[in-house]
C-alpha cells in the first residue's frame, strides 16, 4: 500500500494547505457562503414584504460562515485578492 500525501487537509471545516497557507480555505468558504445564500433565498421567497429582514438573515448566515475559524486563517486576509473574494460574497 502506498500513502499519497495531499496538498490540503480539511479539519473542522477549515482547509489548510501544505506549508500552512489558507488560500484554498478562502475559495472553499466563498463557495460555501454563496451556496448557503442561494438556498436561503429559495426557501424564503414569501418574505418579499420583509425585504430588509430577509437581507439581514442572509447577511448574518453568510457572515458567520465567512468568519468561522478566522482566528486561525485571519492572517490570510492581508492578501488583497483574498480580502476581495470574501467581501464580494457579502
Amino acid at each position: 500500500n502506498v500513502i499519497v500525501p495531499k496538498e490540503t487537509i480539511k479539519y473542522l471545516e477549515i482547509v489548510s494547505q501544505a506549508g500552512g497557507g489558507f488560500s484554498e480555505h478562502i475559495r472553499y468558504t466563498v463557495l460555501k457562503a454563496e451556496k448557503q445564500g442561494a438556498i436561503l433565498s429559495r426557501i424564503m421567497p414569501n418574505w418579499s414584504t420583509l425585504g430588509q429582514t430577509k437581507r439581514r438573515v442572509l447577511a448574518a448566515v453568510q457572515a458567520s460562515t465567512i468568519l468561522y475559524g478566522s482566528e486561525i486563517w485571519g492572517e490570510t486576509c492581508k492578501v488583497r485578492s483574498h480580502r476581495e473574494k470574501l467581501l464580494a460574497v457579502q
